[in-house]
């Protein structure tokens, strides 16, 4: 059995590796949280600064994230409405075959800070009996839209790796012709996850994000509003800054469909209408 992981805080930095048409790297101090979602309504009730599904410095809504997407869960031998992001974790990996048991699941997100989100991704450890046997990377762009990739099978376990089919439009200067490589280090003191994008086996993109873990509490969470205020209105001033810096190299701008889903994939749940392409 692996030491199981705890809900707190991962300081460390977010790194961006572009190689393909142009190079171009960035790197930046982050704060990401961990939680497990069996104690989000503990920690409402034991923090100031802490609130599930209400208003605080530092909240979790469960319609920001899989909840929303209605997934059915199997409920005294029917099929009822997921209740609950762990339901919803749970939906969606029976949705896409899975059939393992779960009994706790991580969440390794941004929160909402004074009511504001954007969350480019989340991670779902997904653990039975101590140990790792699927995790789901909840990917959303910044067009109002959202897609989810399940993994578990034989990659599954503390050092997982996986590969998929980009399916979902992400950023104007990658194109959805490319597969990631997904590598998830053991969750405990030390983050770590590695996405690398390839097009035709040669590689385009490689992020990291990393950390180290500190424990939950007023004072952490006091701390990391003083030291990266309103950490997710930096994330989108960042992402807006490196499209800038992209666009003035002439890096090539890709073509988003409409639904934000490669053609012959559902458009995913919540996802807007209408977008138009690049």
């Amino acid at each position: 059995m692996e030491a199981m992981p705890e809900t707190g805080i991962y300081w460390g930095r977010i790194a961006h590796n572009r190689f393909s048409p142009k190079r171009h790297s960035f790197t930046y101090p982050i704060f990401i949280f961990s939680m497990d979602l069996d104690e989000t309504a503990g920690w409402d009730r034991k923090l100031l600064l802490f609130g599930h599904n209400r208003f605080s410095l530092y909240s979790l809504r469960d319609g920001d994230h899989l909840n929303e997407t209605g997934l059915p869960v199997r409920s005294g031998g029917t099929d009822a409405p997921a209740q609950g992001i762990k339901a919803g974790v749970l939906a969606l990996l029976r949705e896409r075959g899975f059939r393992g048991s779960v009994d706790k699941v991580f969440m390794v997100t941004q929160l909402r800070i004074l009511g504001y989100l954007f969350n480019p991704v989340t991670f779902y450890y997904c653990y039975s009996q101590g140990r790792p046997v699927a995790y789901v990377a909840e990917v959303n762009n910044t067009f109002h839209q959202r897609h989810c990739y399940a993994f578990f099978g034989p990659g599954a376990g503390a050092e997982a790796e996986f590969t998929a089919e980009k399916v979902f439009y992400v950023s104007p200067f990658l194109e959805m012709g490319m597969t990631y490589r997904f590598r998830f280090e053991a969750l405990g003191g030390r983050l770590g996850v590695f996405i690398d994008d390839y097009r035709d086996g040669k590689p385009v993109l490689k992020t990291r994000i990393t950390g180290e873990w500190s424990p939950m509490g007023d004072w952490p969470l006091l701390g990391s509003f003083l030291r990266i205020p309103f950490m997710t209105v930096w994330i989108i001033a960042w992402i807006h800054w490196q499209a800038l810096k992209l666009w003035l190299k002439k890096v090539p701008l890709a073509f988003r469909p409409h639904d934000g889903m490669k053609p012959g994939y559902l458009r995913p749940a919540g996802a807007s209408k209408g977008s138009e392409p690049w």
